[in-house]
């Protein structure tokens, strides 16, 4: 969720939001919790809730990939913060990685996490916290080169280990090397895996990667290139691909109600810039089903998100293209934004859209959606009160 870029990082929930059609009874709008970050962080750029299964009380995660820390040499390494829900205790910065770039035993840097934007994206199960730097580099190439292969690290309880599947062999702008790894990051709580976009794998062509929970813990080694045996990932394609930012956003949700959840991902400069979504089988990453937007560049998939609206008990799809143009009464076009809305019918099968259309010039409507549950307590998750469409 993009945000919180003024000169002090901020974030105020309720703030910046708007709900479709929706009351706001139960919603103290007089008093939001408001939370502040350092200064010039980019506090609020990604949000998550995190509530442990063992545990009552509710954080909210809060990523600011511009922060400052303490460590020397590492300038604008990124942080995550836990703000306690409802509660008056100043945020925390959690521990995720404190150390400098490491070198080869000649004493040549073989990373850099200067300005790798840590804390970009954010998510969490529960039970543990993905956080990811998209912009983080290393060498290749006889360490003559610099990659931004991006990387993540996986929290539970006071372990961290780090998750950086597109550092790789397979090095240069036509495999993994430009991947930016954690551009997008979900979990599959079924699966009980987790899955990251880099949208700069294979010429840009894009990549989702998604691997268990279990084995990334279990194998982690401290070195630079950890080998998984049980991933699931996106192939290259032909070179009409190219330039199209798979993985660029992810969500997952069980379309097929088979048990396990399936991945979905914008691909927002795909198909002539047109723009599309495809959803992938979670066991297999066969593809499925993609919807191509209708409007070039506006940036069609720039978020996605995967929630029962109208609670019939089939996930239903929701795209948003915040580069959208709509006409005035004046006849003009106006750049406003649009989200999509597909309801499920079964399976990988969806009737046709409906769309949300921006009202306010250059808000960029539909750069992030999220399900809050059903917050007016009508029975549905969804158009009314459980979603939020963001600036």
């Amino acid at each position: 969720m993009a945000g919180g870029r003024g000169a002090v990082g901020l974030l105020v929930l309720l703030g910046s939001l708007r709900f479709q059609r929706c009351g706001s009874f139960n919603l103290d709008v007089d008093k939001p919790s408001v939370f502040a970050g350092p200064e010039g962080s980019y506090f609020g750029f990604s949000v998550d809730f995190f509530k442990p299964q063992d545990n009552q009380k509710s954080d909210v995660l809060i990523g600011a990939p511009r922060a400052n820390t303490s460590s020397s040499g590492v300038v604008e390494r990124g942080a995550v913060y836990s703000c306690p829900w409802r509660s008056s205790p100043a945020c925390q910065m959690l521990q995720f990685d404190d150390t400098e770039d490491r070198r080869n035993p000649e004493g040549v840097k073989m990373e850099f996490k200067s300005k790798q934007w840590f804390g970009a994206s954010v998510r969490s199960d529960g039970e543990h916290i993905l956080a990811c730097a998209p912009l983080y580099q290393w060498s290749t190439f006889g360490v003559s080169e610099r990659e931004p292969v991006g990387t993540c690290y996986l929290k539970k309880g006071d372990r961290v280990v780090e998750y950086s599947p597109c550092r790789s062999t397979a090095s240069s702008p036509e495999g993994q090397g430009f991947c930016q790894a954690g551009f997008s990051a979900d979990f599959l709580k079924k699966n009980n895996r987790v899955v990251v976009g880099g949208p700069g794998s294979f010429y840009w062509q894009g990549q989702l990667i998604s691997d268990d929970v279990a084995e990334i813990f279990a194998r982690f080694d401290k070195k630079y290139i950890t080998p998984y045996g049980n991933t699931l990932a996106t192939k290259s394609a032909g070179a009409q691909y190219d330039d199209s930012y798979l993985g660029y956003s992810v969500a997952v949700g069980d379309f097929n109600d088979d048990g396990k959840e399936d991945y979905v991902t914008g691909v927002p400069r795909g198909d002539k810039a047109l723009g599309y979504v495809n959803i992938f089988n979670g066991l297999n990453m066969e593809s499925m089903l993609n919807y191509t937007g209708t409007q070039m560049a506006a940036y069609f998939g720039h978020s996605v998100a995967a929630s029962d609206v109208n609670n019939d008990g089939l996930v239903d799809l929701l795209v948003g293209a915040p580069l959208f143009m709509d006409r005035g009464s004046d006849g003009k076009l106006r750049e406003v934004g649009q989200v999509s809305v597909y309801l499920g019918r079964s399976g990988f099968s969806f009737h046709p859209p409906q769309m949300l259309t921006g009202s306010e010039v250059y808000a960029r409507y539909g750069s992030a959606i999220a399900a809050l549950g059903d917050l007016d307590m009508d029975g549905y998750n969804g158009k009314r009160c459980s979603l939020f469409l963001s600036l």
